[in-house]
């Protein structure tokens, strides 16, 4: 495939501090191709140890604001997100994805999206689930506190098989 018909193809990128970017290594672009066809769909890129790390940075420089955000807000957060999710045109773009670059049938396209919404609407539940523990000590009449709180940011990475899941 010519270098003008991959400039047209869609990217999928990586977002690294609000910021959709390529990878800093122009060798970790790679092609999406469908898997019956081999037709190639989009291209894709894995991050760099850089971008690795300027995503690390990132994550450290928002943690103080999402960790002061009132739960409701958080919950408000990735509620948004499910909402978007089921809209038709988002429905839509899913399962086309999803198809596209597993070469499942819209069935399971469908059934990704289910499930992405619904890992959404359970991660805001999460946002005001307050629970603290009450642990014995060694020292007779002692007891600890533990406090809940946000330690951080969590990453996830899944086959391509299960995109959104």
């Amino acid at each position: 495939m010519s270098t003008e018909n991959l400039a047209q193809l869609p990217q999928a990128r990586l977002l690294i501090d609000g910021v959709w970017k390529s990878s800093s290594d122009p060798s970790n672009i790679f092609l999406v191709r469908h898997p019956q066809t081999l037709k190639t769909v989009c291209t894709a890129v894995s991050a760099s140890a850089d971008d690795v790390q300027e995503a690390i940075s990132a994550a450290h420089r928002a943690f103080p604001l999402w960790e002061s955000t009132p739960p409701s807000v958080r919950r408000q957060i990735f509620l948004k997100a499910a909402d978007i999710l089921e809209t038709p045109e988002y429905k839509a773009r899913l399962k086309e994805w999803v198809c596209k670059e597993t070469g499942a049938g819209e069935e399971w396209g469908t059934f990704n999206g289910f499930v992405c919404n619904r890992a959404f609407r359970e991660a805001a539940t999460l946002a005001s689930n307050f629970r603290g523990q009450v642990v014995n000590s060694e020292t007779p009449g002692v007891t600890f506190m533990v406090k809940r709180r946000p330690i951080g940011v969590v990453n996830t990475h899944r086959s391509i098989e299960c995109l959104f899941i």
